[in-house]
């Protein structure tokens, strides 16, 4: 028997490729790809020039990148003042199937989208581009690409030229399904009115953004911080590097019935903006949701209105954001977006809660908000000191706060999440007997938050309960045992006993702090339970750093 090679073909066919890539995405999620490429061109353009970031990856400012977008019944057009797309990157990068950005940050993710809407908006199109160094032009033309399987390159052609950086891209010839939409002036209206709300952020910061030669204006729904409902918020950073913001509150316009200011038209017309909204690095693709996959488990009823969230994913690597490929919704069965949801549907009970109890006070009362803060007074500016010949004095280092704002709030919830904030702005150095007061708080809770969260909190009452017992020579009554929680000297002693309990190998890092911490319970005691005993600065503060590690370990492990 005769046995031959076989060579199996398993190359794509262009027509069911371009098929699959745009059947399930829409014109405007097209056009918004065409966008998205801009802004990703503009913040690499902008961070070669040396803009920086926010700690969430956001550039600070995104001025002066401008972007134009032209859209009627014979195609789409978009210029941008982004810095232009090389030649190399025309030849091997931009047009590719597939081929990811490796820009940070990006929110051109997939590969897919330059392409997507080429495909979808037109039969032709040409991208001229300008890096002020070289001018590249590219033509595409559907039909004759479409027809040759084995032809994958695009010709065009390149030259020097020290025109102005720019890009245009410019889509013609739409199918008949596209000029229905691009034709129809509530198409335009939708577009502009999505591409405020999208890309709001970017906007905020500065980007110019023109459709039909009108200025998108953002529109951000912003949480009321004033109002009878204090705003709700955390962040945090996933082990993956995934960061989290979350904020959730009242409306900012909104107003309860029983409040002075009550206009019912106005919350009316706010109705459209109630509910969650969810961005991935900057780019909003979930907007006002008040169903399920934001953690609205009831059905959504008027009581509820004035209710706003937004939750804010970003990462250097953008394929960890959980989004989907046109941008337009989030995965819920992403892992990072369901671990988030529990802290959505959490934010969501504490809103219904509080308009339950709202509804149980009188009708007749009226709910006034809480005084304003006051504002600090401006300091007058301190002149410079003459200098002496004295060797400079070392200026003092770290940070005045309880708890430092790098402190990761992913397991906070409830009162720990409450404490962690109250922490992280409370001045130490100008408040050390409270502050004292609050390091003890943060200790004893955030130890029962650990190891409820480790499920050990049986296990570290039951042993408690034996170190109380020891102390007191009797054991306790049923009664006690199942109302027990331990004061602060029994907690420390357990601890100090039990490392294999709650350490998770990390012993030797906190054995040092836990026992510092046991030391100084004395000096901490009297000063926040004796009337005359005092504590200086530089003690509160000395207890504050020794008792860092411990504190971190049972708020972020």
């Amino acid at each position: 028997m005769v046995k031959k090679q076989l060579r199996v073909d398993t190359s794509p066919d262009k027509q069911f490729l371009i098929d699959t890539f745009s059947r399930d995405a829409s014109a405007i999620d097209c056009i918004f790809d065409l966008l998205d490429n801009s802004i990703d061109a503009g913040s690499a353009h902008l961070r070669f020039l040396g803009a920086k970031p926010d700690q969430e990856g956001l550039l600070k400012t995104y001025d002066p990148i401008e972007i134009k977008l032209f859209v009627s019944a014979r195609g789409v057009k978009i210029v941008d003042n982004s810095g232009g797309m090389t030649s190399a990157d025309l030849e091997n990068s931009i047009l590719k199937f597939g081929h990811r950005s490796a820009q940070p940050f990006s929110i051109g993710m997939y590969g897919v989208g330059l392409n997507r809407a080429i495909f979808k908006l037109g039969e032709h199109t040409t991208i001229s581009t300008h890096t002020g160094t070289e001018r590249s032009h590219v033509s595409l033309d559907m039909t004759s690409y479409r027809s040759d399987d084995d032809e994958w390159l695009i010709e065009g052609e390149t030259e020097s030229s020290k025109s102005q950086a720019s890009t245009t891209i410019k889509i013609t010839n739409p199918p008949a399904s596209i000029v229905r939409h691009l034709s129809d002036t509530s198409f335009t209206d939708r577009l502009s009115t999505e591409a405020s709300i999208r890309y709001c952020r970017f906007l905020e910061r500065g980007l110019s953004l023109n459709i039909n030669k009108n200025g998108i204006q953002p529109r951000s729904v912003v949480v009321r911080e004033n109002g009878p409902f204090k705003p709700l918020t955390k962040d945090f950073q996933m082990p993956s590097g995934v960061r989290v913001s979350i904020v959730a509150g009242q409306h900012e316009e909104h107003r309860f019935k029983r409040e002075p200011d009550y206009d019912k038209a106005i919350n009316t017309a706010l109705g459209s903006e109630y509910g969650w909204s969810v961005s991935c690095n900057g780019r909003v693709v979930v907007r006002a949701d008040r169903s399920p996959k934001t953690g609205w488990d009831q059905n959504w009823h008027n009581e509820f209105n004035g209710f706003v969230g937004s939750v804010s994913f970003s990462a250097e690597n953008g394929q960890l954001l959980p989004w989907n490929s046109p941008k337009n919704d989030v995965v819920v069965s992403d892992d990072t977006y369901q671990q988030v949801l529990e802290d959505m549907r959490q934010f969501t009970r504490n809103w219904r809660s509080f308009i339950s109890s709202m509804k149980r006070q009188p009708k007749n009362s009226t709910i006034h908000p809480p005084p304003a803060k006051p504002k600090a007074p401006k300091k007058p500016p301190v002149k410079p000191k003459r200098r002496t010949s004295q060797k400079s004095i070392t200026k003092p280092i770290g940070y005045r706060t309880v708890l430092p704002v790098d402190i990761n709030e992913i397991y906070c919830s409830d009162k720990l999440l409450d404490l962690v904030h109250e922490a992280k702005r409370h001045d130490l150095y100008d408040c050390r007997y409270s502050g004292l007061a609050l390091i003890r708080m943060l200790f004893e809770i955030g130890a029962a938050v650990f190891f409820i969260r480790h499920k050990l909190y049986q296990t570290m009452i039951d042993g408690c309960i034996k170190i109380e017992e020891s102390s007191r020579g009797a054991p306790l009554s049923s009664k006690k045992k199942k109302d027990f929680y331990p004061s602060l000297s029994v907690l420390i002693d357990y601890l100090s006993q039990n490392y294999s309990d709650w350490d998770l190998g990390q012993a030797k890092m906190l054995k040092p702090s836990l026992d510092k911490f046991k030391h100084h319970k004395s000096d901490l005691n009297s000063a926040i339970h004796h009337p005359i005993t005092t504590i200086s600065t530089h003690k509160a503060i000395s207890i504050r750093d020794e008792v860092m590690p411990v504190l971190r370990h049972f708020i972020e492990q």
